[in-house]
Formats: structure tokens, C-alpha cells, sequence
């Protein structure tokens, strides 16, 4: 009998969120000793606190969007916000191929379509 693979010995999950196991090897069988969650970088929570992802296009983010709610997240939360270069540079490594970002309803999403269509107040 072979050794379960980390993903049949924790399920879907290990690849789900952004966290490290640290694993014992004992006769055959892995055991999970600890979780330690990874520290988020501001990247990281603006794209948990104001998007979700999804592989059908429909009304995703374009480019311009995905920034502009970005230096509204910033504003919101008080966040110094990094260069456009950073910024992308930091979503290339997040973003898989084929994932579209949307929005989610969240103080930042409100900041960036009131500064984005003023006519709307």
C-alpha cells in the first residue's frame, strides 16, 4: 500500500487557502502536526475583502476596474497604495488563467462606483 499524497490526506482544502502543513512521515501514513496560516500581504486581503472568482467571464473586472477598486480598497482602509507595476506584478501571481475577478458588495466596491459615476450622487 502506497502513502496517501497530501491532497487525499487533506482533502481539497490544502490548496483552497493560503497555508503551509507541516507533516510527520510514520510507517507509511502522513500525519498532520500543525497549520500555520501564512501571513496575508495587503494583495491578498484587498482581493478576499472586495472580489470573488469565477471561470465564466460574464460581467467580470477589466483591467481599469481591477485597479481603480484597488486604490479605492486602499483609500477605504487606509493602505498605502504600491505602484501600478506592483500591483500587477502582485496579481500575476494570484490570478490563474481562465479565473475572472467580480466584485463583491463591500465599502470599497461603493467608494470606487460613487468616485467612478459621480452623476450618481
Amino acid at each position: 500500500m502506497t502513502a496517501p499524497t497530501l491532497n487525499e490526506h487533506l482533502g481539497r482544502r490544502a490548496h483552497t487557502d493560503r497555508a503551509f502543513w507541516c507533516l510527520e512521515p510514520d510507517g507509511g501514513q502522513l500525519h498532520v502536526l500543525k497549520r500555520a496560516t501564512m501571513a496575508q500581504t495587503p494583495f491578498d486581503q484587498f482581493l478576499q475583502e472586495t472580489t470573488y472568482r469565477d471561470r465564466e467571464p460574464g460581467k467580470h473586472l477589466d483591467r481599469d476596474t481591477l485597479y481603480g477598486l484597488y486604490t479605492s480598497w486602499c483609500c477605504v482602509s487606509g493602505k498605502e497604495p504600491q505602484t501600478e507595476h506592483d500591483f500587477w506584478a502582485a496579481m500575476r501571481e494570484r490570478l490563474g488563467a481562465g479565473e475572472f475577478l467580480h466584485m463583491k458588495k463591500c465599502p470599497a466596491v461603493a467608494d470606487y462606483i460613487l468616485a467612478s459615476y459621480p452623476a450618481l450622487v
